[in-house]
């Protein structure tokens, strides 16, 4: 089948560099109504065998259930005094390096045959393509490896290739990870979260996470896969901060150790504390109202239409993965801080005209604060894990414990403490909260009031 490639700059990286550019294919009506046909069968078919390690490009489930593993891996290990050790991998044009004989062996192996398996080959069956910039298109030629992006299909069949790469991964590294113990008792382990190609190993030891990088290395090398060294990343977790630096390494070259990393566009910390993120988000609201601000300051703008640009621009900004955060007092006080700022731009105003922040709100119409609306997108996640199945990584890591003796002193207030405040400020205990929040649209209601 044929498709036009369409060059779209990244937003990062120099505009004359070619690794700038992500190439979108462009297929007509037909075949993207027909890609969707086979895919659904697909999906129907491998859904069941894809392993909750992947939440990407799949029903239910998005950034946040990862990015909430993560924070409450760190939390819960942390509590403990114990250390844990990430290394977030990066994959270079995965999309573009999936061999295709290769990709059809695994759907075989994941029950996916017959006319099935011949349909979806035939999408890449001589498969041509041309680029187009502008105006201009070059040459018709063929491509025979990767996937095309911009196609329905691509990125179901990118999970299943790389469900093949996390399994292989354990059968080898078998004792790796981070190990958990269940309310009954029983214990688990993860090493490997993923959202599409974005991999996050784990582990509770550096010569684990060691072990565990070497073996994800060998395994996207055999499967035609390459990692990215210089932009993979290694952090410890740690209530003390070492003074030795991690010796992980990828093909004989060091994995650079960083304290702050953005995971899925949230911003994990070697403290396991979420000062960082808050601090990011500002940083984007800034730098959002700083472009926008002609806008937002224009007169001719009614204050409805300014409202809603906000709710639609600046808060999702704001609150991006706010449902991991608990937040504390000066945490609270520096999300309102930029935000009456951008109000009082909004209403042509400054601290030095001495009107009072309700005022501010009243004319504006943003009668609530970022931090409430934190909490609330906070509470409604617990609803969402709490109605979610047992089976689910999510809910798993939520309800586990970390072995050990809690460290002396005054424990950090955690996600679930936090939200137990939330409900009992709410006139509810954590036990009426879980039991309201299987009613979906009755708990909403309770939380959005």
């Amino acid at each position: 089948m044929s498709a036009c490639v369409v060059p779209l700059y990244k937003g990062k990286g120099d505009k004359y560099e070619c690794g700038s550019f992500r190439g979108i294919s462009l297929l007509s009506v037909v075949g993207k109504v027909y890609g969707r046909v086979l895919i659904n069968r697909v999906v129907e078919g491998t859904e069941c065998m894809i392993g909750e390690e992947q939440c990407g490009f799949r029903r239910g489930r998005g950034c946040v259930d990862q990015v909430f593993v993560v924070r409450q891996v760190c939390e819960k290990f942390l509590a403990k005094g114990r250390e844990v050790f990430w290394a977030f991998m990066d994959l270079e044009k995965a999309y573009d390096r999936i061999d295709r004989e290769a990709l059809w062996v695994v759907l075989s192996m994941y029950g996916i045959d017959g006319s099935l398996l011949e349909g979806v080959k035939s999408f890449y069956r001589k498969s041509r393509v041309c680029v187009r910039v502008g105006n201009s298109m070059s040459e018709w030629f063929p491509v025979r490896v990767g996937l095309r992006q911009g196609c329905v299909m691509s990125p179901w069949l990118f999970n299943v290739y790389m469900d093949g790469v996390v399994k292989e991964v354990n059968e080898r590294v078998s004792g790796t990870g981070v190990s958990m113990v269940n309310t009954d008792g029983s214990e688990w382990s993860v090493n490997q979260l993923l959202f599409a190609d974005d991999t996050a190993l784990v582990a509770d030891s550096e010569e684990s996470l060691a072990r565990l990088v070497e073996e994800f290395g060998r395994v996207c090398d055999r499967r035609k896969l390459r990692v990215n060294v210089e932009k993979s990343k290694v952090m410890r977790c740690s209530r003390v901060k070492g003074e030795r630096r991690l010796n992980v390494a990828l093909n004989g070259e060091l994995l650079e150790e960083v304290e702050c990393f953005q995971y899925l566009g949230s911003c994990v910390c070697v403290d396991g504390g979420i000062g960082g993120e808050v601090e990011f988000r500002m940083n984007e609201v800034r730098k959002i109202w700083g472009g926008m601000k002609r806008v937002f300051e224009c007169r001719s703008l009614g204050k409805d239409a300014k409202r809603r640009l906000y709710e639609g621009v600046v808060v999702p900004a704001a609150l991006y993965g706010a449902e991991t955060w608990i937040l504390k007092v000066a945490e609270k006080r520096k999300l309102n801080v930029v935000e009456m700022r951008c109000l009082r731009s909004m209403c042509g105003v400054t601290r030095m005209d001495r009107v009072r922040n309700e005022v501010i709100r009243e004319r504006t119409g943003v009668m609530r604060e970022l931090a409430d609306r934190a909490e609330q997108k906070a509470l409604g996640w617990f609803g969402h894990v709490e109605r979610m199945g047992r089976e689910r990584l999510v809910k798993k890591v939520y309800e586990s414990d970390v072995s050990g003796v809690r460290m002396r002193g005054r424990p950090r207030m955690g996600w679930t403490e936090g939200v137990r405040r939330a409900l009992n400020a709410r006139g509810m205990t954590v036990v009426q909260g879980r039991e309201a929040a299987q009613d979906r649209d009755g708990w909403r209601e309770l939380v959005y009031e």
